[in-house]
């Protein structure tokens, strides 16, 4: 009894595609009856699954000749994972993804549906000469393909796109899962999550969006693909960076695991990685140099604290990074004074800002100055971690290292560090006598006016109760002015008789040494007093 009804609902569907006069109704037709007619294969009775057959041949027959039909994909797919269904109809059942696949538009429907497939993908042991998915030869499909898995993985879990801004929009950079309702800012546009544009933050969320446990299973099948080696590495190390900074603790594992074991084969000097983890972390900036023409809909925000707390590690192995002019300037005033930067992101941006000052070219001075401005902006204003301050000040004497065409008419500069020195506690007051000490070669040159002024200061500090202040003081005496200079040799005297040796020893080794050649020529020298 139980086949003759078999027998009869898939006369029913016979009828029903006989009757279907346009490709509309095939297709609803297909739609609705194509997973449950294959379920039919897997039936005890032998003539179901000969009208099975007859039907599927058919069915075949229509479709081959419509090409603009589609095939119910996303639930066949959800067919095929099953892991009870009979392998005769998981088989038949893959022969119908294969043919809709290609139907499908690329941007609307067919990422959405291939992410989810990723995790419980099979991939052969021996990856380096296996590529299932044989994208060797569609570049642009890779393209398409890396962008929506980025998207992907950028996605918060159980973030909603609220179509219908009715009020500002918080601030959404400081973590990754930002989950709840975000609304537009004055665009008229809903807010994307950080990282993503709007148009990206539709295309994901799709017609049904994945809930939170769907989302991760999606992110673990992405770092696995990737590990699967099924796209060109250089191509996939954002990706890698971006999941490791995972809410989820499973594909924040799987991604560092997946990066480690790669580090030694990335090229961090390479522009494609490099160009990537830039626009990734600052979004589509408006730069003058690209024009302001990009739709709203597309424009991309900067991502979350969270992930570029996971990118700078990685620029600062990178010299090229810190050549990158104007993205590197741009991501240190981003960390230095973001509305959503914090004392790691802070502590981080200063090391990039170490490691710029180290390899950049000395001869960019747009950039030089950007950064000496942020580095005393900052040292003006940021009263929270000394130690962040100290390795604020380091930095200002790096750069006059590198750049010292910067400091030489800036005395107000040196004038404000030993001030500060003479306020600020043990610690800081150390790094600021460093940073000084590295600042003197700066002002070796110095002439008229600005040599006068150099003089005041130095006299003014040199008598300080602070004996760092002393120190620095008695070195700028002796390293910016001539040794005929009678007024630097006098304030060298004074410090000889300091009652700190660190002072005096130094002063006294510097009044007994000896002129150079060139300077002798010029007649003797008052500094051979104690000699």
């Amino acid at each position: 009894m139980a086949a003759q009804d078999e027998l009869n609902q898939l006369e029913r569907v016979f009828l029903r595609l006989g009757h279907a006069e346009t490709d509309e109704q095939l297709q609803d037709i297909i739609s609705k009856f194509l997973p449950p007619v294959l379920l039919k294969l897997s039936s005890v009775q032998e003539g179901v699954r000969k009208k099975v057959m007859e039907l599927l041949v058919h069915l075949n027959k229509r479709i081959k000749s419509r090409p603009k039909i589609q095939l119910p994909v996303e639930t066949l797919l959800v067919q095929y994972q099953d892991p009870a269904a009979a392998s005769f109809v998981t088989n038949f059942t893959i022969i119908y993804i294969k043919m809709g696949y290609p139907r499908l538009e690329v941007g609307k429907h067919l990422m959405h549906l291939l992410i989810p497939t990723l995790y419980h993908m099979k991939y052969p042991a021996d990856s380096k000469n296996a590529f299932p998915f044989n994208l060797t030869e569609r570049p642009k499909t890779v393209q398409l393909l890396l962008e929506f898995m980025l998207d992907v993985l950028l996605m918060p879990y159980g973030f909603v796109l609220n179509e219908s801004p009715t009020r500002p929009a918080p601030s959404s950079s400081q973590g990754g899962s930002a989950e709840g309702v975000v609304t537009a800012g004055g665009q008229g546009l809903p807010q994307p999550p950080p990282g993503m544009s709007v148009y990206a933050a539709k295309r994901v969320i799709g017609e049904a969006q994945w809930s939170a446990e769907q989302l991760e299973q999606c992110k673990l099948g992405i770092v696995k693909f990737i590990e699967a080696k099924q796209v060109p590495e250089v191509e996939t190390v954002v990706h890698l960076v971006v999941a490791s900074s995972d809410t989820r603790h499973s594909v924040a594992t799987a991604a560092d695991l997946e990066l480690k074991s790669k580090q030694s084969i990335i090229d961090w000097n390479n522009p494609l990685i490099i160009n990537k983890m830039y626009k990734v972390y600052l979004g589509d900036v408006p730069l003058k140099t690209k024009g302001g023409n990009m739709k709203q809909e597309l424009k991309h925000e900067p991502v979350s604290t969270r992930v570029k707390l996971k990118i700078l590690p990685h620029l600062l192995r990178s010299r090229l990074a810190a050549e990158c002019f104007p993205a590197n300037i741009q991501v240190v005033y981003d960390g230095l004074f973001g509305a959503n930067t914090n004392n790691k992101l802070l502590s981080l941006t200063l090391q990039f800002v170490h490691h710029i000052c180290m390899v950049c070219p000395d001869t960019n001075k747009p950039l030089g100055l950007m950064l000496l401005n942020g580095l005393t902006k900052l040292i003006n204003e940021y009263k929270e971690d000394p130690k962040l301050l100290c390795v604020a000040y380091s930095a200002v004497g790096k750069l006059s290292s590198r750049m010292p065409q910067l400091f030489i008419k800036d005395i107000a500069l040196v004038q404000q560090f030993f001030e500060s020195m003479c306020k600020e506690e043990a610690d800081v007051r150390l790094a600021i006598q460093e940073a000084l000490s590295m600042m003197v070669g700066a002002y070796a040159n110095l002439q008229g006016a600005l040599l006068n002024l150099m003089e005041a200061l130095v006299a003014a500090y040199i008598t300080k109760p602070e004996v760092q202040v002393r120190q620095v003081a008695m070195k700028f005496a002796s390293t910016v002015f001539a040794h005929d200079h009678v007024p630097s040799r006098y304030l060298l005297l004074l410090a000889a008789g300091d009652p700190r040796e660190e002072v005096s020893g130094e002063a006294q080794k510097v009044l007994r040494s000896f002129p150079t050649k060139s300077s002798e020529k010029e007649g003797p020298k008052p500094n051979a007093i104690l000699s």
